[in-house]
């Protein structure tokens, strides 16, 4: 959701977070699971969307850099 809302945006030049999305496929015999192989930068995008709040608005949001 956040990618598809433009809340986040994955910088180009990372050639290999593409290559992963591509790749990332579900395991249907375990309730629709995420197969746990080359993932890893699925799983700090979803990390970060999660500790970050992304999809969730804050008034008191805080930049990390300026």
């Amino acid at each position: 959701t956040a990618l598809q809302t433009g809340l986040i945006k994955i910088n180009p030049a990372i050639k290999d977070w593409r290559k992963e999305v591509e790749g990332y496929v579900w395991d249907e015999s375990q309730e629709d699971r995420p197969v746990k192989e080359n993932d890893h930068f699925m799983d700090a995008t979803r990390y970060f969307v999660k500790t970050m709040r992304v999809t969730k608005r804050r008034s008191n949001y805080a930049p990390l850099w300026n």
